[in-house]
């Protein structure tokens, strides 16, 4: 449940060959700032939010994410590197 960590500010999972859904979770993370889930193998749409408006670096490249960017995404307001690839 690592979706659930209120006092993390900054989580990478990264190359970690993880796979599933993160758009069904409850993201509970509003300490969180920083956030890689990038090279796993990830699916579906991307979730509205991760639990903190506080994003400065967010990276999910390498994944395999469909759909649109949800709407959520404009209340990053500190959002500095956004990496989608």
């Amino acid at each position: 449940e690592f979706t659930k960590l209120p006092l993390v500010y900054f989580l990478d999972i990264s190359s970690n060959n993880l796979s599933g859904r993160i758009d069904a979770r409850n993201w509970e993370m509003p300490s969180l700032q920083m956030l890689n889930l990038a090279k796993n193998r990830f699916y579906g749409g991307l979730p509205d939010s991760f639990g903190s408006d506080n994003l400065e670096n967010l990276d999910l490249s390498g994944n395999r994410f469909l759909g649109s960017i949800p709407r959520g995404f404009g209340n990053f307001l500190e959002l500095m590197q956004l990496k989608l690839s």
